[in-house]
């Protein structure tokens, strides 16, 4: 089983060190080979000098390419596109400033291989800034719902939607986000299943500037 990891970037390295060293982490499934990709959306490759260190670290499935054009679907789509050239079966999404459970993607791959679904997303724990996570959550993936909608932040789905059926993010939503949302509306339209797996979880410190009522009411 082969797995493409997609984490898009942009002028976020702290953050994106502990994602790094979080994914590093991850106790994998028996013969699954799981393969990083960080899209560096900033044309100068911020990115390009720590994820160097980190692959040379023992990582060595950890690829970095610049995408030049600004802008959430872009960063995403040549996410997509360079997990496709991996021949991964599964593609998974984090965002640069998320810490993932160490059986986040194993709980996904477990949820998606009982239920024969397509998509499986989770949960995201907001973390005020100095907190630490949370225990890892034991529920399982037995009988799954319909979640309600599904976010980049946390999911995994069979490579197919975008290898066979073209799913796209759209370039309408550059600079607006909401891009993974029309992602997987789309993809409920292709008849594809979506599924939510309560235990596979990842976390999102906050920063102290994310703390305030005016970033609040931006949200």
């Amino acid at each position: 089983m082969q797995v493409a990891l997609c984490i898009p970037t942009f002028n976020r390295n702290d953050p994106l060190r502990a994602c790094l060293d979080a994914v590093a982490r991850l106790r994998l499934p028996d013969a699954c080979t799981l393969h990083v990709l960080v899209a560096d959306n900033d044309a100068n490759g911020g990115a390009r000098s720590l994820c160097a260190q980190i692959a040379g670290a023992g990582f060595p499935n950890l690829r970095h390419f610049v995408e030049p054009r600004r802008g959430l679907s872009c960063v995403r789509n040549r996410l997509l596109e360079e997990a496709l050239r991996t021949g991964a079966e599964f593609l998974a999404f984090l965002d640069d400033d998320e810490l993932p459970d160490p059986d986040w993607l194993a709980l996904h791959l477990q949820a998606l291989e009982a239920t024969g679904a397509d998509v499986s997303s989770g949960p995201v724990t907001q973390l005020p800034p100095g907190s630490a996570a949370a225990a890892a959550a034991t529920a399982g993936p037995s009988a799954p719902p319909v979640p309600r909608y599904v976010a980049c932040n946390n999911v995994v789905f069979r490579c197919r939607l975008a290898a066979e059926q073209g799913l796209r993010f759209d370039a309408q939503f550059n600079f607006t986000g909401g891009e993974d949302f029309d992602f997987f509306e789309s993809s409920r339209r292709q008849g594809n299943r979506h599924i939510w797996t309560a235990g596979a979880r990842v976390h999102e410190p906050q920063p102290r500037e994310r703390a305030t009522l005016g970033y609040l009411f931006h949200r």
